[in-house]
């Protein structure tokens, strides 16, 4: 795989986000791997290696696009990034120059590349249902809508949020 890394949003557009106070602002993480090797269990006695000395650098303020043709690592690289690969790594993971650790796991993921959405669901549902299966328990639920709609408003989708998500088939 191959990275390129583009230019994102603005310092002030980052602000603008972040400006409700029920979204945390974001902490500029420049995320690294070094001579990274990655294997899974076939069988009891069998592994493999899916990853090989990997070197990849995901600096903040950027939109790192992650490239190869199938099968060549893409969804490994970002399921260890966000802390969700099972099989044994080798080398290094790093989060502003320190290993990563699992109390990080709660503050990353990814977007899949395929829609998961509820299509039945609108905007604001959709946020919330999120909201409940993320958030710890300990979250009040008036905390959680505070935060949905702090989301909703911080992405500028005021005028959306009751409107459908929908798919290829019901739009």
């Amino acid at each position: 795989f191959c990275s390129v890394a583009m230019p994102a949003m603005s310092p002030a557009d980052t602000a603008a986000l972040c400006a409700n106070d029920s979204v945390a602002p974001a902490i500029p993480v420049h995320l690294a791997l070094r001579g990274v090797d990655y294997h899974v269990q076939i069988t009891m006695k069998e592994q493999k290696q899916i990853l090989f000395g990997v070197d990849a650098d995901f600096h903040p303020g950027q939109l790192t696009a992650v490239m190869g043709p199938s099968g060549a690592g893409k969804t490994t690289v970002l399921n260890l990034l966000t802390q969700n690969a099972a099989g044994k790594i080798t080398g290094e993971v790093f989060a502003n120059g320190r290993g990563l650790h699992t109390g990080q796991k709660s503050i990353m993921n990814l977007v899949p590349q395929e829609d998961v959405l509820l299509p039945a669901l609108t905007v604001r549902e959709t946020l919330t249902y999120a909201a409940m299966l993320r958030l710890p328990g300990s979250v009040p639920p008036e905390d959680r809508r505070a935060r949905v709609e702090g989301i909703i408003a911080a992405l500028g989708l005021g005028e959306c949020a009751d409107t459908r998500v929908g798919n290829v088939d019901r739009r």
